[in-house]
């Protein structure tokens, strides 16, 4: 696969300024729930679906755009996305079906979670809120 890692980051970076931090701050929520439910997707990946998210974004809601940019990567199915720089190859989410699979099943779950924290967030319930955002991020 063709990359190019420096215009990638000089991209992100661009979208990031944009947005006063909002790219590396939504990149940052989908790596960690990565990280946390150990979801079997590239952070490259998720960094360039976050980063474009914020991209098409008039501002920037964490609990909107946490759920937001993980429907979008779910309704998507882990496609391979463009490289939004137009130098390299195609970003891939996973290294396999199977990986891809259990992904899909991951998000999922990781969407549900998003809606119900951003809902009673949005009732003011915010302590079933933190508890859906605690699911979310297995802490």
């Amino acid at each position: 696969m063709l990359t190019h890692p420096s215009a990638h980051n000089t991209w992100v970076n661009e979208v990031n300024k944009k947005f006063d931090g909002a790219a590396k701050k939504l990149a940052r929520q989908v790596k960690i729930w990565k990280y946390k439910r150990n979801v079997p997707v590239s952070s490259c990946y998720l960094e360039m679906r976050a980063a474009k998210h914020i991209d098409g974004e008039d501002t920037y809601l964490p609990l909107w755009d946490l759920y937001l940019s993980l429907n979008k990567v779910k309704t998507a199915e882990l496609a391979a996305m463009n490289d939004p720089t137009g130098l390299g190859s195609r970003f891939t989410a996973t290294s396999s079906e199977s990986n891809r699979v259990d992904a899909l099943s991951k998000l999922s779950t990781a969407v549900s979670r998003a809606l119900k924290a951003k809902d009673y967030a949005a009732a003011g319930d915010d302590e079933n809120a933190i508890a859906q955002l605690k699911l979310l991020f297995n802490v």
